[in-house]
């Protein structure tokens, strides 16, 4: 009975929304930077199997000039696109590890100081 009831008491004491959210509001900016480049790691994939399949077009055609033409395009697009590629996942683990970064040292400062300010209380009630 008692485990139960401390599991109810921890239950009704869930986080302000608001503070977190206004602890966090400097790190948005990389939160935002983060999200772009994590949208762009993401539309890749689809976009490397379009043009892998526009070079398999571009293998059936009889015209030797005009498939090497084009499968020229596509190694271009197939550069192009690796470079984004690389530029996207460094936005995405950059941007969110400074912003993990940011918001791991501003909690720890703030567990720090209610810590010891407890502690602080704890030890000037005992001794005065």
């Amino acid at each position: 009975m008692g485990l139960a009831m401390n599991v109810d008491d921890l239950a009704g004491s869930r986080p302000f929304y608001k503070r977190v959210i206004k602890i966090s509001a400097c790190q948005w900016q990389y939160g935002f930077l983060s999200a772009i480049g994590a949208l762009a790691a993401g539309a890749q994939l689809p976009l490397f199997g379009l043009i892998i399949t526009q070079a398999l077009v571009y293998f059936n055609f009889p015209d030797g000039e005009y498939m090497k033409r084009g499968l020229t395009k596509v190694s271009l697009l197939c550069c192009g696109l690796s470079a984004m590629t690389v530029l996207a996942y460094t936005c995405e683990f950059y941007f969110s590890g400074i912003a993990g970064e940011n918001l791991t040292v501003c909690f720890r400062k703030l567990m720090f100081s209610g810590i010891f300010f407890s502690t602080f209380l704890m030890y000037e009630a005992k001794f005065c």
